[in-house]
């Protein structure tokens, strides 16, 4: 095998050869999001997680300090349903 010259060796695809690529991802990837927001709404639920902060009263010489904790929720599928039709609608949070 002939050896190549370092410039063609380090040549990457430009161009009209990457467009297929960005082309089906932009077509498959909202079917599977469909796909999972349709499962989502009508079988299994959703599962939410987010962060907050929390602070409580404390005893005199502890801390009083909020603290991140992460809430993690399932919803079922009947309120998934309603959150992703009220986010389709353009409701704030």
């Amino acid at each position: 095998m002939p050896d190549l010259p370092a410039a063609a060796a380090r040549t990457v695809a430009v161009g009209p050869a990457r467009r297929p690529s960005r082309e089906v991802r932009s077509d498959w990837q909202p079917r599977v999001q469909q796909r999972a927001k349709k499962q989502g709404a009508t079988a299994t639920g959703i599962v939410i997680e987010t962060r907050a902060r929390f602070g409580f009263t404390a005893a005199p010489g502890s801390t009083d300090d909020g603290r991140m904790r992460r809430i993690t929720q399932h919803l079922p599928p009947t309120y998934a349903a309603r959150l992703f039709d009220a986010q389709a609608a353009g409701v704030p949070e």
